[in-house]
Order: C-alpha cells, then structure tokens, then sequence
C-alpha cells in the first residue's frame, strides 16, 4: 500500500485558493464603511482638537518656564 497522503490535483489547489481570496473579498465587503464627507469632518475634528491640545502645552510650558 502506499502511505502517501492523497495530493491535490493542481485544479483542486486552485480551487481552494480561489475560494478562501472569495471569502477575504466578502468579509472586507461587509465591513462597515465611513463616507468620505463624514471621514473628512472627523479628521477635521481631530485636527482641531489636536491643535488647541498643543497650544495649551506649549502655553503651559511658557509659563512653566517663566517662573
């Protein structure tokens, strides 16, 4: 008898293959997405928020130092 495992024919391979990149495309499909004008109001918001955050250490740092 032979104890080889039974290899794939190269179809079966891909096949498989083809099969698993079809199930990665459905998953990434189903992600929930973000409109762009929502996306850009939001990294605007950060932006915003960010800025008024650095101002404020650097302000606090001035007066850190001034005294």
């Amino acid at each position: 008898m032979n104890a080889r495992p039974h290899k794939q024919s190269m179809s079966e391979l891909k096949l498989r293959r083809l099969t698993e990149h079809n199930q990665r495309l459905r998953e990434d499909l189903a992600r929930p997405r973000v409109r762009v004008s929502e996306a850009s109001a939001r990294y605007r918001l950060f932006g915003d928020q960010w800025a008024k955050a650095k101002i404020l250490m650097l302000l606090q740092r001035r007066d850190a130092i001034a005294r």
